[in-house]
């Protein structure tokens, strides 16, 4: 069966012929719900992260699965909602049921760190544009912003691989973000990293400046919880 490209409008008013997207691979060996996807900045590898709380990462050309982090004394101790590449690909961040983000080397399957202070389970994690904070979303109707600062200096190894937030291996500080007034499912930085998107199960998307906390403003509208966000690649939207 041929391919049958779909039409689409433009910004001029004018129709684009748009070829329908074709699956190219299907990759497999989790047990459970696959809850989150990242794709490597250099297309080489995508990482997935489930309820079967593995941590997969595969080639992107080829499917094989190059590695699989589990076990409780090393990773999460339930599953995951989502993993993120870090924007130069030398980290990997997942969330989790069990209330932490850890933080891990792609390369050797190390966890780097574990980020604790959340009160419920942590839905999403984004990185800012140059990878030096880390925002968390999370059922506890809070957003937090990790500054990695401490962590990049260090090379972003700790004390026997992991730790909470006051371990050696350079300092990870938080700021709490609140305001929403149902479980935080995600949050996406604007391209500049100057604004954070977080969208809500109150129905809500908030606007907050990075730089002072401030919500600079709340978008209302849905009629059920908004588990997704994203800006455009200009910002504009």
């Amino acid at each position: 069966m041929s391919r049958q490209p779909r039409s689409a409008m433009s910004s001029g008013g004018r129709r684009s012929r748009i070829a329908a997207p074709v699956l190219s691979m299907i990759l497999l060996g989790h047990h459970g719900g696959v809850n989150g996807v990242s794709l490597s900045p250099d297309g080489k590898l995508v990482v997935s992260g489930g309820e079967d709380k593995t941590l997969r990462i595969w080639r992107s050309d080829t499917g094989q699965c190059l590695m699989k982090i589990k076990g409780y004394m090393k990773g999460h101790s339930d599953f995951m909602n989502a993993v993120e590449f870090s924007p130069d690909g030398k980290q990997i961040a997942s969330a989790s049921k069990d209330r932490t983000v850890k933080l891990w080397d792609p390369t050797t399957g190390q966890c780097l760190r574990t980020l604790k202070g959340h009160d419920d389970w942590v839905l999403s994690v984004c990185y800012s544009p140059r990878g030096d904070l880390l925002a968390t979303a999370s059922g506890d109707k809070t957003i937090r912003l990790w500054s990695l600062k401490g962590m990049m200096k260090s090379g972003g190894r700790s004390k026997r691989g992991s730790g909470s937030s006051g371990d050696s291996g350079g300092k990870v500080s938080a700021r709490v973000f609140s305001g929403h007034r149902g479980s935080v499912g995600s949050v996406a930085f604007s391209p500049d990293g100057t604004l954070l998107a977080s969208g809500s199960w109150d129905q809500s998307v908030k606007l907050w400046n990075v730089s002072s906390g401030v919500c600079e403003g709340t978008l209302q509208g849905h009629h059920d919880a908004v588990d997704a966000v994203a800006f455009s690649p200009d910002g504009t939207l």
